[in-house]
């Protein structure tokens, strides 16, 4: 038998593979718990030194952006460790648009679903137990030692999107009925675990690639300031929250943000009074007293807390610049696809951390790199912006 050459393919396979394995159980998370993010980070390095498609246009975004991330981090907090990890975001969303990719790699969605299904669908009082007996065994959650419950809900949901993108690019006959029964496992799990927020946002995107039409999306200035204006929902509608529906007491709005806004109106009380903590970041002497250790739920604030506003301004240009090249390259109905998976992440990170989890950050880095990857532009199947 010939042994096939490790390639490109095999690398950024393994690197999304490794972060499902992490999150099946308590076990694999607390021998693999940052081991893995190390792993999972080195096969996306190798991956960047070995792709053939060398392009430097972009790369001195990349390069400063980088930079940012880890000399901050070392002014905040003397360590680089932080600022190194949420380099390895943008250099995955750079590997993710150079990349010869290979539409095999949804068929992971298949797989860990499956398997994911098994695990938490017959076995959830088990884990729910385990659960409880961590929270016991640590007196509370504290950040990522615990495998939380909203863990393998984002993986499962994480499951559901690549099994539709599956479905939809492979143009299956019977790819709405699929997509239902991932949907329904999907929102079961997440209903047995109180997921609420993947819950809303599995129904989102089954919504937005089921009903809307994918063509309506293929407007480059409608993507770009729709963008946008979820980058700044996501960083002003706490603040929102705060100042409108909080008093003081969680009672009233315990039911819908569980707490997030009294770990809210601490941030903000810290940074109002000083603007270089704002622009710049906190740093992690900070984490107890805006929320006794745990995150801020909310990715926006998250990047803020760690880099400050200029950290979230430089992920959001990425962003756009990425986006604004994919239609510029070329857009067709797979790469929109693509981008409505991005999007619906964004929603996603209202009320949740996910993209600052080590194991978890390619998702993100994966649907917005592959949007502006020309190996996902088929010839003859390229579409205008007037070709609704």
């Amino acid at each position: 038998m010939k042994i096939q050459k490790l390639s490109e393919k095999h690398f950024y396979m393994i690197a999304v593979a490794l972060c499902f394995i992490e999150c099946l159980s308590f076990r694999l998370y607390a021998i693999a718990n940052n081991s893995m993010y190390y792993l999972t980070a080195l096969m996306v390095v190798i991956d960047f030194l070995i792709i053939r498609k060398v392009n430097v246009k972009g790369i001195g975004l990349l390069v400063f952006t980088v930079a940012y991330f880890i000399i901050d981090n070392i002014y905040l907090t003397g360590t680089f460790i932080l600022g190194a990890k949420y380099a390895v975001i943008f250099l995955t969303i750079y590997l993710f648009e150079r990349i010869s990719f290979d539409k095999s790699f949804w068929q992971l969605g298949f797989i860990f679903g499956i398997v994911y299904a098994f695990r938490y669908v017959f076995f959830s009082e088990r884990y729910l137990e385990e659960f409880n007996y961590q929270l016991r065994a640590l007196g509370g959650i504290k950040d990522v030692q615990v495998l939380n419950i909203n863990i393998p809900c984002f993986m499962i949901f994480i499951c559901f999107v690549l099994v539709v993108l599956y479905c939809k690019t492979n143009k299956l006959k019977h790819e709405r009925i699929i997509a239902i029964i991932s949907l329904t496992v999907n929102v079961y799990i997440s209903y047995k675990f109180d997921c609420r927020v993947t819950i809303l946002t599995s129904l989102l995107l089954f919504f937005l690639f089921e009903f809307v039409p994918i063509r309506l999306w293929n407007t480059k200035n409608m993507v770009l300031w729709g963008v946008t204006l979820l980058f700044l929902i996501g960083c002003l509608y706490p603040l929102i929250v705060i100042t409108f529906f909080y008093n003081g007491s969680t009672i009233a709005s315990e039911l819908f943000f569980s707490g997030r806004e009294r770990i809210w109106v601490n941030y903000y009380h810290i940074i109002k009074s000083d603007p270089l903590k704002m622009l710049f970041g906190l740093g992690y002497n900070y984490r107890f007293a805006v929320s006794n250790g745990l995150s801020l739920h909310n990715s926006f604030l998250e990047w803020a807390f760690n880099f400050g506003f200029v950290g979230v301004f430089l992920y959001w240009l990425v962003t756009i610049k990425t986006i604004k090249r994919a239609f510029e390259n070329g857009i067709n109905e797979y790469k929109l696809y693509l981008i409505v998976s991005y999007v619906v992440m964004l929603i996603f990170a209202f009320a949740n951390t996910a993209i600052q989890r080590e194991y978890l950050f390619i998702f993100y880095s994966m649907f917005l790199g592959l949007s502006n990857n020309s190996s996902l532009i088929r010839e003859g199947d390229l579409l205008d912006e007037t070709d609704k």
